[in-house]
C-alpha cells in the first residue's frame, strides 16, 4: 500500500512539473524582438502564455543562443517560415522562459 502512495504522489508531482512546458509554431511576422543592455533579448507578441506574448531568456543562455534566436526570428520573418519555441511558463504571467527553438522545416 505505501508504495502505491509514493507511486501516485510521484505521478502528481512529475505531472506538475512538465505541465509548464508549451509551445509556440507560427510564422513570426507580428513578433517584435528588443535588445536591452547586457545582451538580453526579448520577443513579444508571440503568443506566448505571458503578458504580451512575452517570451525571456534563462539566466544560462549564452550570447550563442540569443545570437541564433535572433537569426532564426528575423529569418522566419523575411521568409514567412514558422518558427518552434519551445518554453517554460511556470513564471507565468510575468515570466515565460525559452528553452529551445527551431526553423520548423515544410
Amino acid at each position: 500500500m505505501y508504495r502505491k502512495i509514493v507511486f501516485v504522489a510521484l505521478c502528481f508531482v512529475f505531472s506538475h512539473a512538465y505541465a509548464t512546458d508549451m509551445s509556440i509554431d507560427t510564422v513570426p511576422t507580428s513578433w517584435r524582438l528588443q535588445n536591452y543592455s547586457g545582451d538580453k533579448v526579448v520577443a513579444f507578441f508571440t503568443g506566448s502564455a505571458c503578458e504580451s506574448g512575452r517570451l525571456d531568456f534563462r539566466s544560462d543562455a549564452t550570447l550563442g543562443d540569443k545570437n541564433r534566436f535572433w537569426s532564426v526570428v528575423l529569418t522566419a520573418k523575411v521568409a514567412h517560415k514558422p518558427v518552434v519555441v519551445y518554453y517554460d511558463a511556470s513564471g507565468a504571467p510575468s515570466q515565460c522562459l525559452i528553452s529551445s527553438f527551431l526553423l520548423k522545416e515544410e
